[in-house]
């Protein structure tokens, strides 16, 4: 089992440290796991509120997951920049460098999908979930809508990066609207945005729904006192969540190792 937590990979503790913590990711409220996990979490919530304004005049169903728009065009582009910057703040943190073929360290601002990003399915296994929505009905068969990076589970067997269909899209409506401009339509809206969900959740577990000391969101009573409540508007629910074999598992005493010089490792992607 592993003694120390990643950056930014929330996998699931043993046993033992689920009943010490009372099943808390204590680790993933420190700063130093990722000092911008308020800020992250806020954008989703950003871009979740602003696809929920459009079910104001495009019911979310299935009929409709063909319908595009330049307000969806916008979203899309958006979303799957929010996931850029996850998947570039995740291979950051872990030290992670890309060299050329002329011994060249590559910017990570040239990172891309297809040569790093798709790496971080290894830590998370983002493969592996299967997210359902109670407020959208887009589709009962395909599994782009529900399993956002099933393609990714070749990578498994392979090594090598699979094309995601909706980041596809995504990339052709964005460098040739004019061609690919059906693309930005509201099935791909709600899969990138199932993807970003995923992405946090991979990362903070349950934080992006619920809040801490450092809050996302909180609410008064009526006796002014905050409390802590649930934000997660897309109704989403996990059908499936990875699994974790024992020596994947985080199995340390948070609060003896936090104020070690080193309470974090990084993960060799």
């Amino acid at each position: 089992m592993l003694t120390k937590p990643y950056y930014r990979v929330c996998c699931p503790l043993s046993n033992t440290a689920r009943v010490r913590d009372g099943g808390q990711v204590l680790y993933a409220e420190s700063d130093a796991y990722c000092n911008e996990r308020i800020q992250l979490i806020r954008m989703y919530k950003i871009l979740q509120s602003q696809v929920i304004e459009t079910f104001q005049y495009i019911e979310p169903v299935s009929d409709n997951k063909d319908t595009y728009s330049l307000r969806y065009h916008q979203l899309y582009g958006n979303i799957c920049a929010e996931i850029e910057t996850n998947f570039r703040g995740i291979l950051k943190a872990n030290g992670y460098a890309r060299v050329d073929d002329k011994g060249r360290t590559v910017d990570e601002a040239r990172w891309a999908i297809d040569r790093d990003f798709f790496k971080v399915n290894s830590a998370l296994k983002l493969h592996e979930y299967e997210i359902e929505s109670s407020c959208c009905e887009i589709s009962n068969s395909s599994t782009d809508t529900t399993k956002p990076f099933d393609q990714w589970s070749a990578i498994i067997n392979t090594g090598l990066h699979v094309p995601l269909p909706w980041w596809r899209d995504h990339n052709a409506v964005k460098h040739y609207r004019s061609a690919d401009f059906k693309r930005a339509n509201l099935k791909n809206v709600l899969t990138a945005l199932a993807g970003l969900y995923i992405l946090l959740s991979a990362q903070f577990g349950f934080l992006v729904d619920s809040v801490t000391n450092k809050s996302v969101m909180q609410a008064m009573t009526t006796g002014g006192e905050w409390i802590t409540v649930t934000n997660n508007e897309m109704g989403y629910m996990f059908k499936q969540t990875p699994t974790w074999s024992d020596p994947e598992k985080y199995d340390f005493d948070w609060n003896l190792i936090k104020a070690s010089n080193s309470p974090f490792d990084m993960y060799q992607f």
